[in-house]
């Protein structure tokens, strides 16, 4: 029976494959490290020294606060507040002393939200930050083993690998097969 297929042409030397998986690699990386960036500005409060909070509290700028084991604070402000060029709501300040009942005091008679809890363990730290990372950071793996797979295919999954039939197929009958005379059943 004759090969029916066409035979693919070579690619000649591998630098074309190289250099496309290469400079994919590399624009994942620039993408995941902008997104670090994005999402590191966004996320951090501003700040402020005890000072600076302090004034912001006599002036009925602060709206809610988390005291930290008792050693910082971390809250919103009612309005913005120009800090470092920019307008930030969000805020972290360190106490001058620890589990200060004055300070209390202070946030309760401004009409201050008050929250507590406990510092997060480093490792709990780390999971939390890193999961988003670590997610996305598989897809982009998913997507490059998919583009080199073959084909350009990263978005092939899930479709039909059936083979279209047109006119100019060539059909293949019984009786082209070598053989199928001599297997008649008597």
């Amino acid at each position: 029976m004759a090969d029916r297929e066409t035979p693919r042409p070579s690619s000649g030397n591998g630098w074309g494959n190289l250099s496309r998986t290469l400079a994919l690699w590399v624009l994942g990386g620039l993408v995941v490290i902008a997104l670090f960036q994005v999402m590191s500005k966004q996320s951090a409060p501003a700040a402020f020294t005890y000072s600076e909070f302090s004034r912001q509290l006599e002036g009925g700028n602060v709206s809610a606060v988390e005291v930290i084991d008792g050693k910082r604070i971390r809250g919103q402000f009612r309005t913005a507040v120009e800090h470092e060029n920019q307008q930030v709501k969000a805020f972290v300040t360190l106490l001058p002393v620890s589990n200060s009942q004055a300070i209390l005091d202070r946030l309760e008679a401004s009409g201050v939200t008050i929250d507590a809890r406990e510092e997060r363990t480093g490792m709990q730290n780390v999971l939390i930050f890193m999961l988003p990372w670590i997610v996305m950071i598989g897809i982009f793996w998913f997507f490059f083993r998919q583009m080199q797979a073959g084909g350009n295919r990263a978005f092939a999954f899930g479709k039909s690998k059936a083979k279209l039939l047109t006119g100019d197929t060539p059909k293949i009958t019984f009786a082209d097969v070598a053989g199928a005379d001599e297997a008649k059943v008597e």
